[in-house]
């Protein structure tokens, strides 16, 4: 039996450790998100632009409540859902995208104080 606690002890320090890495890289990947709005308002329409803003956030809503933050990967799933239709690009990524960025902005700001 002490062989599965230490087994077990392992996982959970090495899952503290990839929860610590994280919450390190949180502040950097909120700031990828804010530049990828900022490049998506730049380029409206753009697809490409679109898509990396879509990534950014899926990788947080995949990632967060691993760490035991689920309300932040469960808002950036909401808007990742809600920007697939422009992923498309064109007209409607612009309406999308006006619709949204004030909605990322506000996550962006919530997402501060986590």
């Amino acid at each position: 039996m002490p062989q599965n606690e230490d087994k077990k002890a392992i996982f959970m320090a090495k899952m503290k450790a990839l929860e610590d890495l994280f919450v390190k890289g949180l502040p950097e990947r909120m700031q990828e998100i804010s530049d990828a709005v900022d490049a998506c308002v730049a380029q409206p329409g753009e697809a490409t632009v679109v898509a990396i803003l879509h990534r950014y956030l899926h990788s947080v809503a995949g990632t967060a409540g691993t760490f035991g933050f689920q309300e932040l990967g469960a808002r950036a799933r909401a808007l990742e859902i809600d920007l697939e239709p422009a992923l498309l690009g064109g007209p409607v990524a612009v309406q999308v995208l006006q619709d949204k960025v004030p909605e990322l902005r506000n996550y962006l700001e919530w997402a501060r104080t986590v």
